[in-house]
């Protein structure tokens, strides 16, 4: 996460954006145009098939629209050159990444907002969808735990895990999670979950806002950044921010 600059050491291991809109039965007549848009940052392509499988009763009112009558969802996959994946489907746009090192600022080649909007914008050139049903925006941090004592946890944690009636060396595993509405059709799903043998915390802050106009996508992806990072340092303290700004010690992040 980014607060005041690109971090060296970023805990950050996956960012995903998605955008839904109402199921468009003739999206697949358009895929070749698409593909030919993206196709300089996305080069390489493959169609997946997906079997989707009912369980439980179907109950008077469920939206079965964007499923086909085979029980088969088609699903076009997009890849860039740096590892970016980009699902395309009959209702949705999704934008997955484990390499890019921040959401707008530093190199603009390696922004995250960058993508998104290249991505989006060309969507919507080749298909005008005037309405996005859900935006959202998501975040998994893999943040370390120096030690198995709360002392040295709520050191760098301001944690909603309850370990101080169970504490961490004692735990062998814990979780939490919080769905919350936000003010102006934003909510937020927030999760903590304990990777002992990881030594890591995994902080997984997903922010989404309902429908709106099409071409109101960047502010409202920019207010559910805002939102992401403002609640990472909610649960991030200063000796966390002194790591991220350490020398990379190896491996991915962003």
């Amino acid at each position: 996460m980014n607060d005041d600059g690109v971090y060296t050491n970023p805990p950050v291991k996956q960012v995903v954006f998605q955008v839904k809109f109402p199921n468009l039965f003739y999206i697949e007549n358009k895929v070749g145009d698409f593909q030919m848009e993206i196709m300089d940052k996305f080069p390489e392509s493959v169609l997946a098939l997906q079997k989707v499988i009912f369980a439980g009763e179907v109950k008077q009112g469920d939206n079965f629209d964007s499923i086909p009558e085979n029980g088969v969802r088609k699903i076009w996959k997009f890849t860039s050159k740096l590892g970016t994946e980009l699902e395309l489907q009959n209702d949705s746009l999704t934008l997955s990444s484990d390499h890019h090192v921040s959401y707008a600022l530093g190199d603009p080649e390696k922004q995250f907002k960058d993508v998104m909007c290249f991505a989006v914008d060309r969507l919507l050139k080749t298909v005008p969808i005037p309405v996005f049903t859900r935006i959202g925006l998501r975040y998994v941090n893999h943040c370390p735990i120096m030690s198995a004592s709360n002392r040295s946890f709520y050191t760098f944690y301001d944690s909603c895990l309850p370990l101080r009636r169970f504490p961490l060396s004692q735990a062998t595993d814990a979780e939490t999670v919080v769905v919350t509405n936000l003010d102006s059709g934003f909510g937020l799903i927030y999760k903590e979950k304990l990777v002992l043998g990881e030594h890591e915390l995994i902080l997984d802050i997903d922010a989404f806002h309902g429908q709106a106009k099409s071409s109101e996508y960047v502010g409202i992806a920019d207010n559910l950044h805002d939102t992401i990072s403002k609640q990472f340092w909610k649960t991030a303290k200063d000796p966390m921010r002194a790591y991220m700004r350490r020398p990379k010690a190896g491996g991915k992040g962003l």
